[in-house]
């Protein structure tokens, strides 16, 4: 009776009571979980990197964005090949270490426009691209001067300055101009061309593009002084100077005698002087030496 088994009553209430306890999963108060972060920022970036290298990869190496042509226009005595070659060179080359300039997108055209300024000088210079062609349109400075300087041959515009180097073959063309041959036109007659003037400079000086080795007004007095002796039929091969001791020039006549003059002077006096100097006393030029007409009134010859 005493150790008789009774029976449990079920607790309804401690049951509901427990119930939600055991339907979460257990979470240590002191070791929370850190929360996931969502995966779709990290896709959006790849996908937006990837969209970004397949658009460069498209700029940078379609054929629609590539200069593939160089068209040259205005070359008159300049070569046009040597124009096409120092572009087609520039095209070749790398910007940003890895991409080429002939790519639209890192074409620069002032730096064409340099490269071609410190080889060439131009009255005007337009350097543009047309879609897939670079085209360099310009105009020459028209020289009819050369200066020879240290192995090396230059010409000058009509303000004393250095247009451009002039390669060997030209330079021999100038010196030693073929003879006009063959039939014209009834009635027609031989193109006269430009005389050029030939200056040696015995210094020996080294010069560049751009600089300026003779006064405008020295120019100018050197073409009169020219044209005067060239219309009494004495014809200058070359003119010597020395800028190193002064202005003063040496013309080398084909008839082998030299004339001494000062181009800063009065070349109009000085080139009828001369004249005077041979209808009156000079009766052999075939012995004559030279004509100093550099000191006024003063002539001297030997």
């Amino acid at each position: 009776m005493f150790f008789s088994k009774q029976k449990k009553r079920r607790n309804f209430f401690r049951k509901a009571q427990v119930a939600p306890y055991q339907a979460h999963r257990f979470k240590n108060p002191y070791f929370r979980a850190k929360a996931k972060a969502p995966t779709w920022p990290l896709a959006a970036a790849g996908a937006a990197i990837g969209l970004l290298i397949a658009l460069s990869s498209f700029f940078i190496t379609a054929p629609i964005f590539t200069i593939s042509s160089v068209r040259v226009e205005g070359a008159e005595t300049i070569n046009p090949k040597e124009i096409r070659d120092l572009a087609e060179d520039y095209l070749s080359s790398r910007s940003l270490l890895f991409f080429k300039t002939s790519n639209r997108l890192f074409f620069n055209e002032e730096k064409m426009r340099s490269l071609l300024e410190d080889k060439y000088s131009f009255s005007t210079l337009d350097v543009k691209r047309e879609k897939q062609t670079l085209a360099i349109i310009f105009k020459e400075k028209i020289s009819s001067f050369l200066w020879l300087t240290n192995s090396n041959s230059y010409l000058l515009d009509e303000t004393g300055s250095v247009i451009r180097a002039t390669p060997t073959e030209e330079t021999e063309l100038i010196l030693s101009p073929p003879l006009i041959q063959g039939p014209t036109k009834i009635g027609g007659l031989i193109p006269e061309t430009v005389k050029i003037l030939v200056f040696q400079d015995l210094a020996n000086k080294p010069i560049s593009v751009g600089d300026a080795v003779l006064l405008e007004n020295e120019v100018y007095n050197v073409r009169t002084f020219f044209e005067a002796m060239y219309s009494a039929g004495i014809i200058i091969d070359r003119f010597e100077l020395n800028r190193s001791i002064g202005s003063w020039l040496k013309a080398e006549t084909q008839e082998g005698f030299d004339l001494l003059f000062d181009p800063s002077g009065d070349v109009l006096q000085q080139a009828d002087n001369v004249l005077l100097l041979l209808k009156d006393q000079v009766k052999d030029r075939s012995a004559l030496e030279y004509i100093d007409v550099r000191f006024g009134d003063h002539v001297y010859y030997k």
